[in-house]
């Protein structure tokens, strides 16, 4: 909302004035904060809708065409709205001035909330008006989330506001005089948690769940991992085996006396050769025992030293075995 003076520029098609009038006591009203609205009804767009202060008249420059009106007029000497009225009109673009006397309701000012038995305030309570003055003013259906009420344009005289919840309910009936602001409580027949329309609940839900499902991740990896690890251990025993089998098949006494004096590097290539028929590539033997090149070319030299290996280079190729006196064929 915002103030302006009493003319409205639409267009330059044609003028309207309106007069307004009480409808009870037929007084002109003047000297007022006139709150308007201006819907064409054929486009149900506002035009305007803002604060006028007005003197005597309201004067508009509209286009052809229906309008519908709301007007709410506040006197600076009440604290409520004192006026109200829907006015539907039609302009069909004839030239000159259109005068209007617009007659008015009495009306007042309405600030109200609903509670339960416990004093907990009730928001989205349902809410149905029962008045003995009838205007066509569009009541809320429902309490604000915070359990209030705003009636800006009431009728005057006796109301009836019931509000519910649930199978809680309660009402309120109030007499209403022109120009008042009213404050009122409505206190429901019950004690009742209203619903705040959240997702709450369902997030903490779907948080519970996110959790439980990475425990059962988490789980399922270790129980993998373990299973992993076993399957591992039995594949190394078998390997184990395996060697000392080849061990002897291959080296027979002679092996069965060496390997032990050997180290860690120097029994890992020894496994790899046993497993790889007494001969290999410098490389493979490399890739399959993850030993770096240079601590590999030492552990080559160390055994060959030891009269265990010999080294053949062919071209870009290093081919290592086992040799005849390690295998005791000499």
């Amino acid at each position: 909302m915002f103030l302006a003076n009493s003319h409205i520029a639409f267009s330059q098609t044609q003028n309207v004035t309106f007069n307004l009038k009480d409808i009870n006591s037929d007084e002109e009203i003047s000297k007022a904060v006139v709150y308007i609205s201006v819907m064409d009804v054929s486009s149900e767009r506002y035009v305007y809708d803002g604060a006028i202060s007005m003197n005597n008249s309201i004067n508009l420059a509209l286009g052809e065409g229906a309008y519908k009106t709301i007007l709410e007029v506040d006197l600076p000497q009440t604290p409520g709205i004192d006026y109200y009225r829907i006015h539907s009109f039609v302009l069909n673009g004839a030239a000159g001035q259109n005068v209007q006397d617009v007659f008015l309701f009495p009306v007042a000012s309405l600030r109200g909330i609903v509670k339960d038995k416990l004093d907990n305030i009730v928001g989205y309570a349902d809410l149905r008006f029962e008045c003995v003055n009838d205007m066509g003013v569009e009541f809320p259906q429902t309490t604000t989330k915070f359990g209030s009420i705003a009636v800006d344009a009431m009728p005057v005289g006796s109301c009836k506001i019931f509000a519910s919840l649930g199978d809680a309910v309660g009402y309120e009936e109030i007499n209403l005089n022109q120009g008042q602001l009213m404050d009122m409580e409505i206190n429901l027949d019950k004690s009742i948690v209203a619903p705040e329309k959240d997702d709450s609940v369902i997030w903490t839900i779907i948080l519970i769940l996110a959790v439980l499902a990475a425990l059962f991740a988490y789980i399922y990896f270790i129980l993998k991992k373990e299973k992993k690890l076993e399957k591992d251990v039995k594949k190394e025993k078998r390997v184990e085996k395996k060697i000392e089998k080849l061990e002897q098949d291959i080296g027979g006494k002679r092996a069965e006396d060496i390997i032990p004096t050997l180290n860690a590097k120097e029994k890992d290539v020894m496994n790899h050769l046993f497993l790889n028929r007494k001969e290999s590539s410098q490389a493979r033997i490399r890739h399959d025992t993850g030993i770096p090149r240079t601590s590999l070319a030492r552990v080559l030299q160390s055994l060959e030293s030891k009269n265990i290996i010999k080294v053949e280079k062919h071209g870009k190729l290093v081919k290592v075995k086992l040799t005849p006196w390690f295998l005791g064929k000499d």
